[in-house]
């Protein structure tokens, strides 16, 4: 709705203006089956609860990694998670991973694999929770209902997050790990609530998905008639 008021004051024409939501939210993942055979592929122990991370390059990222991988050691410490880094753009988001793993303590595993959006999808969908600055891995974990915590780097998470009514840990300039670690505590303890918010957001969004092919049908017969 930010973007549609945007484009408004702009001067485009509201009749040919329409907010519907992305894409993803139409797609079906893996099983858990077959996302579990990828991570035991890659080393990774199903033992413990899973927390996913995404994380991307950041022109201030230097000043984040040190207490961001404080934050995943202390997840690792105090409530025994298993932590897999996801990297949703190759090869840039691995290496920023590779950077918050060697500051960590604690015993992380990265996925290095290329993987198509469906299994992204299913490797979320195993997930305890989700900390992430990646858009989409955000989209992916509410398409799952996976809880989720993110990082605001652009205007666009920020929005989401108050989209979905779920938690922020913040600009990255402005991290504050106590603050965060809460909202993990909240997430870990009450993670029936956040599902249950993120099952009705998840129908809302689902449902104004499928509005971008009636669009695109539109589209195409008015193109039609108009070559006629």
């Amino acid at each position: 709705e930010n973007s549609y008021d945007e484009l408004l004051s702009m001067g485009v024409n509201p009749k040919k203006c329409f907010v519907t939501a992305d894409p993803v939210f139409t797609m079906e993942s893996i099983t858990k089956d077959e996302a579990k055979s990828l991570l035991e592929a890659e080393g990774i122990p199903l033992d413990k609860p899973l927390v996913v991370v995404s994380v991307r390059n950041w022109r201030e990222m230097d000043r984040f990694i040190d207490r961001f991988a404080k934050l995943c050691d202390t997840i690792i410490e105090k409530y025994d998670r298993t932590i897999v880094f996801l990297a949703m753009q190759m090869p840039n988001d691995i290496t920023v991973s590779e950077k918050v793993r060697k500051k960590m303590k604690q015993n992380a595993y990265i996925l290095h694999n290329n993987y198509s959006p469906y299994e992204v999808m299913g490797i979320i969908s195993l997930s305890n929770f989700i900390l992430s600055m990646r858009l989409h891995t955000l989209i992916f974990a509410a398409r799952q209902k996976v809880p989720l915590i993110g990082f605001i780097y652009d205007p666009k998470i920020e929005y989401y997050l108050e989209k979905l009514e779920m938690p922020s840990g913040g600009k990255l300039k402005e991290f504050d790990m106590d603050k965060t670690l809460e909202m993990v505590d909240d997430i870990i303890h009450n993670r029936e609530k956040y599902i249950e918010i993120l099952e009705e957001k998840e129908a809302l969004l689902e449902g104004q998905a499928h509005q971008n092919e009636q669009y695109l049908a539109k589209l195409l017969r008015h193109g039609r008639g108009r070559k006629k």
